[in-house]
């Protein structure tokens, strides 16, 4: 019986997991090229941080924020970071399988990210100069 169960259990084919989808199934979501979503993460993470330094030197300047609580700027960042992920998930589902589509997942990732990155440039060179 143990015999039988072992040649049974060696033939049949491995149980659909993340890095091996079931046959006939799109391809994952879920690949290294998503990690792309970290300069978007990044990107959101240094304009949080670079928005808070300014608010420390000045409170009253006009170049701020216009939300003005802490949470509301959070709240805001992982929204960007969820819609990045969303815009993701919605092309992958609409775009066929080609090689080209692959990379058009990940450009929200990016065309979120960048932006935010200039802007965590710009608010940190106006800290330098309201610092000094």
């Amino acid at each position: 019986e143990r015999f039988v169960a072992e040649r049974l259990l060696s033939k049949a084919p491995p149980p659909p997991t993340f890095a091996n989808p079931p046959k006939g199934s799109r391809h994952p979501f879920w690949n290294k090229s998503k990690l792309l979503h970290l300069v978007n993460i990044a990107g959101q993470s240094a304009d949080f941080y670079s928005t808070r330094l300014v608010d420390r030197v000045c409170p009253e300047c006009p170049e701020k924020s216009a939300f003005k609580s802490t949470g509301s700027q959070a709240a805001i960042k992982v929204a960007n970071v969820g819609l990045g992920l969303f815009i993701s998930y919605a092309l992958h589902q609409a775009l066929p399988e080609k090689h080209w589509a692959h990379r058009i997942e990940d450009l929200p990732a990016v065309g979120l990210g960048i932006p935010s990155f200039i802007a965590a440039r710009k608010n940190y060179d106006l800290y330098r100069e309201l610092k000094d």
